[in-house]
């Protein structure tokens, strides 16, 4: 008698059809992104960037200046919200970046964190991309 159930046959791994388009896990990089590297390094904010975490989250990009790299990315993926005072995270970094000589750009930052990244002058300072980053030659 055949076996019915699929799960005891063995697998091999495909590609879905749909694996060239832009659906990717959420947890998984874009294609064409740079990986981070100790030149380039990713830092990830959090849901609210707001007069309550701001300092923290400051602290937390300076330390990631600490190594010198050329550029400093910050992933707004999750940011979904920006206040103008939570924005001073943002000023100290840019201070601090200036000094290092480091890049800062800002990645999948949303309609709503352009705005006040624009509303606050940081705009014309930070490399800010909706998507990924700037695009690859």
């Amino acid at each position: 008698m055949p076996d019915r159930f699929a799960a005891r046959q063995g697998h091999e791994h495909r590609r879905p059809p749909w694996s060239d388009s832009r659906l990717l896990h959420p947890f998984r990089r874009h294609a064409g992104e740079a990986p981070s590297s100790p030149d380039h390094v990713i830092v990830r904010l959090p849901r609210k960037v707001t007069i309550e975490n701001a300092e923290r989250i400051g602290m937390n990009l300076q330390k990631a200046l600490d190594s010198d790299p050329d550029v400093l990315e910050l992933d707004l993926t999750r940011v979904k919200h920006l206040t103008a005072n939570g924005g001073t995270a943002f000023i100290m970094t840019l201070r601090s970046a200036r000094r290092h000589g480091t890049r800062l750009i800002a990645t999948h930052a949303g309609p709503q964190v352009r705005g006040t990244l624009r509303q606050l002058g940081l705009s014309c300072a930070i490399d800010v991309y909706e998507a990924s980053g700037p695009p690859t030659a």
